[in-house]
C-alpha cells in the first residue's frame, strides 16, 4: 500500500481498495472452463449424481463470472493476456 500524504484523507474501506487493486487475474479461455465446469457440477448435484458436493461448482462459477480468483492473486498467478 501507498502512504497517504498529510492533509489528505482515505474514504474508502481498505479491504474494497485492495480487491479493486487487484483487477480481474483470470483470462477468457480459464474463465469459460471455470463457468462451464462450475455449472456442469451445479447440474449434477441438482441431478443427484454427485450429491452435495456439487455445491464447490459455486467456487469455480463464481471466480470464472467474477474474473478475479484470490487463489492466483495470493500465489502472483495471472492467466488474463497482457
Amino acid at each position: 500500500m501507498r502512504a497517504i500524504k498529510a492533509g489528505t484523507r482515505a474514504t474508502t474501506n481498505t479491504a474494497c481498495l485492495e480487491v479493486t487493486a487487484m483487477g480481474t487475474n483470470v483470462g477468457i479461455v480459464d474463465r469459460t472452463v471455470r463457468v462451464v465446469a462450475g455449472l456442469l457440477l451445479l447440474w449434477l448435484m441438482m441431478d443427484g449424481r454427485i450429491g452435495p458436493w456439487g455445491w464447490l461448482g459455486l467456487i469455480p462459477l463464481i471466480t470464472g463470472v467474477a474474473g478475479v480468483c484470490p487463489l492466483y492473486g495470493a500465489l502472483g498467478i495471472s492467466t488474463k493476456a497482457p
